[in-house]
């Protein structure tokens, strides 16, 4: 008998792989940890560029991977990675904004007038102002 691998329920094991190592972090709040552990985030998530940890971001060691419904684990453990931010493709389909802990580099902007809006998620306090800037491409 074929049998099919169901990405759901091999995802929710590494739901809660995350969750663990998010209080093996720090965090403490219940809510985003319940929260962190119910959201399917591969079922947001169909393309995505990464380096590893600490790796800094270059052409010649970024990874592109693709979420589908045979994605093999090792795509599964970068999506549930709770240290490893994700870069998903802009309007041309190349990555188009990577994070630090002390900035964001945006590439592959079309021109244009643009608002970024920037939302801590401050999982210890549960506080902290968002900040919001517009800038232009020319």
């Amino acid at each position: 008998m074929l049998r099919v691998r169901d990405l759901d329920a091999t995802a929710a094991e590494f739901r809660v792989e995350m969750v663990e190592r998010l209080r093996e972090l720090g965090v403490r709040n219940e809510s985003v940890l319940e929260a962190m552990g119910r959201v399917p985030r591969h079922r947001f998530v169909e393309r995505f560029w990464v380096t590893g940890p600490g790796v800094v971001w270059n052409a010649d060691n970024v990874e592109q991977h693709v979420v589908t419904d045979d994605s093999a684990d090792e795509v599964l453990r970068w999506v549930y990675n709770p240290q490893v931010a994700l870069v998903t493709r802009g309007p041309t389909d190349i990555p188009a904004a990577t994070a630090y802990g002390d900035g964001t580099t945006f590439t592959g902007l079309r021109p244009g007038t643009y608002l970024t809006r920037v939302v801590p998620v401050n999982t210890r306090l549960e506080d902290g102002p968002s900040a919001q800037t517009t800038f232009v491409v020319p």
